[in-house]
């Protein structure tokens, strides 16, 4: 093993300090860490890239290494984060600043109890309007909305929901909602029982439930599979963001659950070696996941429809969840139960009504994986005389069988099933069937019960962002056609064209669907023989803060954060907002409370390619708004190899700009790169000052520099 010890003589010998600063350089190092060395002032700023709590913040000049919180864009970087200019001695003491010379980097750690401190300082409330309007002519004119207001403040949110329609107008509910730090939802006013063996009744007054955060799994059943006819590059898109990117052989492959705060539609995209683009819908499961498997909720008040009061509980410890609803001539009772393995998994959910006569429902469900590509399952279903507040249920009692699986030989997944209802002595058979051609994708489809139902889907792909479908119907001797053109412009415009035909009539229709920062804007038309049908719809948010005016066409949550992103590239920044009156850009973004959200930024070029993204940390409370500050600068890349008196400079000789800004340093054979155009650099070379003139900046080259120092 070898040992090498740099020693720095501290002399003020000339040839000894070029000597020493030749050395530094040959490990990586430049002048500047050669004066931060020999205690020297250092000539101009660097840019040094701040690091906090293993997060990017940018670059920010340093100009007092030896001193770094006396640096003024530093601290102000520092106040954005935990205020850091308010902050005592002793909890300055707290945060470790750490400078790397070699690497022009700062590592800041700030401990968790100060970015609490600050985070209950930073948050504001604010006003929101949820919405989404309809209106619609065929003879007359109709209208429908939903309007859902909030009022954010100091962890609380009080909500109301209002309904108008030409018809009808009125409030439907109004509440105040808190979530606790433990995860517990608190919930007082006009609302509907949640998370509870019994959700869905309608009432007024209080409830306690586990927070549930309603998230998307992508790929959630496992018997879905894709086909790649070569070996391809596939991609997992939703909101036009690239979540997912894999290379795959040709043949079939399974696509991973990957959980997504989106609630938008995904499709996959396969990018064959032959060139050809294929897309297919990616399957989505709404999926409730409980922060913990073991919880409990209670909620007391009053029913609406019967005016009858009630007391409720249920508690879940997995595999069993009970439950009871106590009220006014009404006493139900609930269990649940599940046990299993991938393979294998039995569900089962009874309840009873025993007060306004004995009723009881029961629903089962059994499922068995044979191999990778082929399930069975089966469920069952009953409900005799059950009642909640003396409205009765249906009578029902039917069984279902399904089986699905896969035809390697011919390379086709199929499903048969059969219903049979016990009450009406009535059965249903069906059976469908789907291939992936290497051009195109048929789904076929056929039932039984009184009559013949067959269905014929046939999908082509386009592009990536456009295709054509068919699909055909015969039923109770009558058949209906459908012929469909599907595309999309821009990433922010969707379109369908088609024509439908059936029972000797046709018609004619055209749909779009614009997202913009501010709004969802939806139009359609629909042309037929006897009247023609015409609609419009918008969508979106409205939020009012001490920032201003905020406007999105994302539905907005009851803790959020709105992004300001001052943009100095030429790349767009992708994401829904506007301010009013704000020059910079800004993107509205929900977020989880109380757990880690990576609030990002997504960059993209002219085409639409996604570049490169940025994110910062938070970690939120609930009912609260959080502002974040983003500052993208120039990320063009200028590729240089300089001759100076026709020799390269010595490698790892400082760049500078004509103030003295830090640019960076030579490498091997004189090459160096600048991130945005200069029109002069300095090169510091063997005590020298190079001063250079760059004329004629190109792109995606090396530009070659010769000149005389």
């Amino acid at each position: 093993m070898k040992v090498i010890l740099l020693l720095v003589s501290l002399f003020p010998n000339e040839s000894i300090a070029e000597y020493d600063l030749a050395a530094i350089k040959s490990l990586g190092g430049d002048e500047h860490l050669f004066n931060m060395i020999n205690g020297d002032k250092i000539n101009g700023s660097v840019p040094y890239e701040i690091i906090i709590n293993n997060d990017s913040y940018g670059d920010v000049i340093i100009t007092e290494p030896e001193n770094l919180s006396s640096n003024n864009e530093l601290v102000r970087l520092l106040n954005e984060v935990v205020n850091y200019s308010e902050l005592n001695e002793s909890d300055k003491k707290n945060i470790s600043i750490n400078d790397d010379a070699i690497t022009h980097k700062v590592n800041i750690i700030i401990p968790n109890f100060l970015l609490e401190k600050h985070k209950s300082k930073k948050s504001i409330s604010a006003f929101i309007v949820n919405y989404r309007y309809n209106s619609s002519y065929t003879n007359d004119y109709s209208y429908n909305g939903i309007f859902n207001t909030k009022f954010l403040s100091n962890g609380f949110s009080i909500n109301n929901n209002f309904y108008l329609s030409d018809k009808v107008k009125e409030l439907k509910s109004s509440y105040i909602e808190y979530v606790s730090e433990d995860l517990k939802r608190h919930l007082v006013g006009d609302s509907y029982l949640k998370d509870s063996m019994f959700s869905g009744i309608s009432f007024f007054g209080y409830q306690v439930t586990p927070y549930k955060s309603a998230i998307k799994i992508i790929g959630g059943f496992k018997d879905e599979y894709y086909f790649a006819s070569t070996a391809s590059l596939v991609q997992v898109v939703q909101d036009d963001n690239v979540i997912f990117s894999t290379e795959v052989p040709a043949g079939k492959f399974y696509l991973p659950n990957l959980e997504l705060n989106s609630s938008g539609p995904a499709y996959i995209r396969i990018t064959g070696s032959d060139g050809r683009i294929i897309t297919y819908p990616y399957v989505i499961n709404d999926v409730n996941i409980l922060i913990d498997n073991d919880w409990s909720s209670f909620a007391i008040g009053y029913e609406k429809n019967s005016n009858k009061y009630f007391i409720s509980y249920s508690y879940s410890k997995n595999p069993y969840s009970i439950g009871f609803l106590l009220g006014e001539n009404t006493l139900n009772l609930a269990a649940d139960w599940r046990f299993g393995n991938k393979n294998l998994l039995f569900e089962t959910t009874n309840k009873f009504s025993l007060l306004n006569g004995v009723g009881f429902v029961s629903s089962s469900s059994l499922t068995k994986k044979i191999n990778r590509d082929d399930y069975f399952l089966i469920s069952h279903y009953l409900s005799t005389e059950y009642n909640t507040f003396d409205v009765d249920f249906s009578n029902e009692h039917y069984v279902n069988l399904n089986y699905s699986g896969y035809f390697q030989a011919i390379k086709t997944r199929y499903k048969i099933g059969l219903n049979y209802d016990f009450i009406n002595s009535r059965d249903r058979y069906q059976i469908t069937f789907g291939r992936n051609f290497k051009y195109f994708n048929v789904f076929l489809s056929g039932s039984y019960s009184s009559d013949i139902n067959i269905g014929l889907n046939v999908n082509i792909p386009i592009s990536s962002d456009s295709s054509i479908s068919s699909y055909s119907t015969y039923s109770n001797k009558s058949y209906t056609s459908n012929f469909n053109f599907s595309g999309r412009l821009n990433n922010d415009i969707q379109y369908n064209i088609g024509a439908n035909h059936g029972d000797k009539k046709s018609d004619l229709y055209l749909k779009g669907n614009i997202n913009s920062d501010i709004a969802e804007i939806s139009l359609s038309s629909l042309i037929r023989e006897s009247s023609n049908y015409y609609s419009v719809g918008v969508a979106g948010s409205v939020v009012l803060s001490k920032q201003g005016g905020h406007l999105t066409s994302n539905i907005v949550s009851d803790t959020f954060s709105i992004i300001n992103v001052d943009n100095d590239s030429n790349e767009k920044i992708r994401g829904r907002g506007y301010t009013i009156g704000s020059e910079n850009k800004q993107i509205i973004k929900n977020l989880h409370p109380y757990k880690e959200n990576k609030v990002s930024i997504v960059l993209e070029n002219k085409k639409g390619n996604v570049k490169s993204s940025i994110y910062k940390t938070i970690n939120p409370s609930f009912g609260n708004v959080y502002f974040s500050d983003f500052k993208v600068k120039n990320s063009e890349l200028y590729i240089f190899q300089i001759l100076i008196n026709n020799k390269s400079p010595d490698f790892g000789a400082m760049i500078t700009n004509s103030k003295g800004g830090y640019l960076g340093q030579i490498g091997m054979d004189g090459f160096f790169a600048l991130d945005k155009k200069e029109d002069s650099v300095i090169i510091f070379s063997k005590n020298k000052q190079c001063n250079i003139v760059i004329n004629n900046i190109l792109k995606d080259v090396v530009n070659k520099i010769e000149d005389v120092c």
